[in-house]
């Protein structure tokens, strides 16, 4: 007679994601946006994957027009538990005029 003891380990945690720049809230100036999005997606039970947005667009690149943007961040683990954060900067204009040069 053969017996036979299954075990299974249900990962309920959810991953970890984090976008480091832009930080939230973050202010740039026309020509100071840095050029990537910086983020990171761990998860206690190994490998993650990721799907980084900028204004609704699948990039990583951070868009450097003068407005509000938001990165999205989702990090899914191997068990199909999905985690999704934002981060939101603005763009400025330079400043004119003759106190701009100062």
């Amino acid at each position: 007679e053969w017996r036979f003891r299954a075990s299974a380990t249900i990962d309920a945690e959810l991953p970890t994601a984090t976008i480091t720049t832009p930080p939230d809230g973050a202010r740039y100036t026309v020509g100071s946006v840095p050029s990537t999005v910086v983020s990171t997606c761990t998860d206690n039970q190994g490998p993650t994957s990721s799907f980084i947005t900028v204004d609704g667009t699948e990039t990583t690149t951070l868009a450097t027009t003068v407005g509000s943007h938001t990165v999205s961040l989702e990090c899914t683990d191997s068990a199909g538990n999905m985690v999704a954060v934002t981060s939101t900067y603005t763009v400025v204009a330079p400043p004119t005029g003759p106190c701009a040069t100062r």
